[in-house]
């Protein structure tokens, strides 16, 4: 899934910082160096800013159970 959300969020014409920060925590998350919640805040972050309805009713994003990134 975390693929899935860059590429939702890169079509949205995030900068290349933008999309180069997302990388860098969805590598760190999935290398076990950061935690889900820092990649939920900058993902709501980008979502401020390129809004995206099927992300951000997301169970990923809205803290439901049952769902994760790995």
């Amino acid at each position: 899934m975390p693929f899935f959300i860059y590429g939702d969020i890169s079509k949205k014409k995030a900068s290349t910082i933008e999309k180069q920060v997302l990388f860098n925590i969805l590598n760190e998350y999935m290398e076990g160096k950061n935690n889900q919640n820092a990649v939920i805040e900058y993902i709501n972050s980008l979502l401020k800013k390129y809004p995206n309805e099927y992300l951000e009713k997301s169970t990923l994003l809205t803290g439901e159970q049952y769902e994760t990134m790995a």
